[in-house]
Parts: C-alpha cells; sequence; structure tokens
C-alpha cells in the first residue's frame, strides 16, 4: 500500500480504466490476491479478491482504492467484490477471511470454496460470516466458468473425482486447493439474429492462480 501511494499508483489506474490489475500483497508466508476489474458500461470497476491471508493489507489495499475513487460502488445495486475465493482452508490462505468478510458482506456477491472441511478456528469463522451474510456460496470444480465483462475466469482444479473424496481420509489440503485461469479479454460467443459465432480477440492476457 505504501508504494501504491509513493508511486500513485492508483492514479495510473484511474487514467486506464479499461486495463485489468493485478495486485500480489506482500503477507508473508501466504497468499492476498486482487484483481480490479476494467471499468464496466456505468464506468464503475469492480474487484475479485482471491485468499485474504491477514487482517489488515486487503482492507488497507481497498480503502486506497476506493479513496482515490478507482474502486466504485456499481450504479444499481451491482457488488463491488463480484466474486471472492478462498482456495483452500489453510490459515495462511483464510486468516484474514472472516474479518474481510464481516467488513464487506454487503458487497460481495459470491464466495467460492473447495470443500474441504478442516476443523481451525478461522475456517469455521469464514463459515460462520458465511451462514451470516446473504451472498452466494459455490463448491466449484475444474470447468466452472465466471465470465464478469470482458474477463474469463475458468476453474482448473479441483476435479470433481478429487472433491468427490474430501469426506475420505487420504486427501491432502493443498490438494484440495481451486487454481483459477483468468483471461482478459475473453474469447466469446457473438449472435447476430440466428447465426452464432465465435470471437478470438486480439492480444488476449492470462494468469494461472495457483492455491
Amino acid at each position: 500500500v505504501n508504494q501504491l501511494r509513493e508511486g500513485d499508483f492508483a492514479a495510473a489506474c484511474k487514467e486506464d480504466p479499461d486495463t485489468l490489475v493485478y495486485f500480489l500483497l506482500n503477507v508473508g508466508d501466504g497468499d492476498t490476491q486482487l484483481l480490479l476489474l476494467p471499468a464496466g458500461g456505468d464506468g464503475a470497476r469492480r474487484a475479485i479478491v482471491v485468499d485474504v491471508a491477514t487482517t489488515k493489507k486487503l482492507p488497507a489495499l481497498v480503502k486506497a482504492l476506493a479513496d482515490a475513487e478507482v474502486l466504485t460502488r456499481p450504479r444499481g445495486g451491482r457488488p463491488l467484490f463480484p466474486l471472492v475465493v478462498a482456495t483452500h482452508p489453510h490459515e495462511d490462505h483464510v486468516g484474514g477471511m472472516p474479518g474481510f468478510m464481516d467488513a464487506y458482506g454487503d458487497y460481495i456477491q459470491e464466495l467460492w470454496e473447495p470443500g474441504y472441511y478442516h476443523p481451525s478456528a478461522r475456517y469455521v469463522e469464514m463459515m460462520r460470516a458465511l451462514e451470516d451474510l446473504e451472498i452466494g456460496h459455490l463448491q466449484p470444480t475444474s470447468g466452472t466458468t465466471r465470465f464478469l465483462g470482458k474477463v474469463k475466469v475458468t476453474v482448473m482444479g479441483p476435479g470433481i473425482g478429487l472433491r468427490n473424496r474430501f469426506d475420505s481420509y487420504g486427501v491432502e489440503v493443498n490438494d484440495a486447493s481451486i487454481s483459477l485461469k483468468v483471461e482478459f479479454p475473453a474469447a466469446r460467443i457473438a449472435q447476430e439474429g440466428e447465426n452464432r459465432r465465435y470471437l478470438r480477440l486480439r492480444d488476449p492476457w492470462s494468469i494461472i492462480l495457483g492455491g
């Protein structure tokens, strides 16, 4: 966040609203990631959150982006965070998730988690927060896809065969992680009347987010 302010990176994001910006926060031994989505038709920018390892850094980044009027709530009641992902229930990935959900629950549309039960305090608190909030809840497997404007999010793992084994002995929690492929701008199908055609957009950008 200090580098963001000193380098006026928020201003750069504001000047180029059609870009997808990836933030990887330095939280030590753990993961916290935020993807700032391109502006929608109303000019508002939303964000995807993948893991919240600690309690302070992500809220500080969100506040810095909001104060700079980069991250703005869309009109019409659309959520600020259309997707929040808890890749797996280890503390270094969900340690700050309960606090984030309590603080921003009204702005979250959907939470993805792998469905692996883990008897840790933070995991239990995350699920408690989920029960308290009116947000969607999905346990995705490979092939699950979401389009958020021109951004495509595809789940690469876990596969359904592995997910079906989570309740049995022998599946290591790290192997249960949700891994994602993010593509921008995403190829898509265009329909004109009864005709459909596949649009291959120029210069696509993609990144793999492994849990």
